[in-house]
């Protein structure tokens, strides 16, 4: 992820063991776009989005406490 001047500027995904859930990556751009990491999760991916909702979450954390 890149954060500048507190949004979210870009998110990139490094790996996604994803089976049927590859869809549910859309919800990156959803997440730049709002600046949230609160968005509306990908319907019949509902377990990928929610993954990925947690790790944008947790870079996030993690660049807080930094």
């Amino acid at each position: 992820m890149t954060v500048k001047e507190g949004r979210l500027e870009s998110i990139e995904i490094l790996r996604h063991e994803n089976g049927k859930g590859k869809k549910a990556e859309a919800i990156v751009d959803d997440m730049v776009r709002n600046n949230d990491s609160e968005v509306e999760l990908v319907s019949g991916a509902t377990v990928s989005s929610i993954c990925i909702r947690s790790a944008v979450r947790n870079a996030l954390a993690q660049g807080r406490r930094k």
